[in-house]
């Protein structure tokens, strides 16, 4: 009997050849699914760093900036008062028809007038001045922006919302009678003070003010 030894020889290469292909098939699919876990965990990674920042990170704290405004190339804030500016921007409406309470006054007479509103035909901010308790100097007590808004942007009948989302958490909130609310925001010797209707949550006045008892 005669065997056909071409057939016998073939017959395991090509069982090999098969188990072979079949082995590099099982290891594409392991490496396929490795790389397809290695790009979803990576996405997922990305999407938690994307979401990661959110835009209570990207609030400014308070600074200097939020208590100053200007006004005819002047700059004006809250604290120590300056002869020079008030030379130069005017009395406002200070006069004895729109006095809000008396200060005192030096030996000229100057600097009775304790609010001073700019423009005096149609008033968008209120500086008020005062004798400082700690020392009996006059001061820059505190200045009513709720016509102008500040410069954030929060302004009269913006949302308690918007003002968190401006200027993050407040650093104390006082209630008062039920009707009104009032966010303060502190920065060294001064405060930022929204005040707001309790039932619409809507900003009633907004006060720069100087805080006096860090001079005392």
């Amino acid at each position: 009997m005669k065997f056909n030894i071409k057939k016998i020889i073939i017959s395991p290469l090509i069982i090999c050849t098969i188990f072979s292909f079949a082995g590099c098939s099982n290891k594409n699919d392991t490496t396929k699914n490795s790389t397809q876990i290695q790009t979803q965990t990576s996405t997922k990674n990305n999407i938690s760093n994307d979401t990661s920042d959110t835009p209570n990170n990207k609030i400014s704290k308070l600074n200097e900036d939020d208590f100053i405004i200007t006004y005819k190339k002047n700059k004006i804030t809250v604290g120590k008062f300056s002869e020079e500016l008030f030379k130069n921007i005017g009395s406002g409406t200070a006069n004895d028809n729109n006095n809000w309470g008396f200060v005192g006054f030096d030996d000229k007479d100057n600097y009775k007038y304790y609010s001073h509103g700019y423009p005096s035909d149609n008033p968008l901010f209120i500086v008020r001045t005062r004798t400082n308790i700690a020392d009996g100097s006059i001061i820059i007590s505190d200045i009513d922006v709720t016509k102008m808004g500040t410069n954030r942007q929060i302004r009269l009948g913006s949302k308690s919302d918007e003002i968190t989302s401006a200027y993050g958490k407040p650093n104390k909130i006082l209630d008062f009678d039920d009707s009104i609310t009032n966010y303060e925001y502190y920065y060294k010797d001064k405060i930022l003070d929204f005040y707001l209707d309790s039932k619409t949550n809507k900003v009633t006045q907004i006060i720069l003010r100087y805080n006096e008892k860090s001079l005392s």
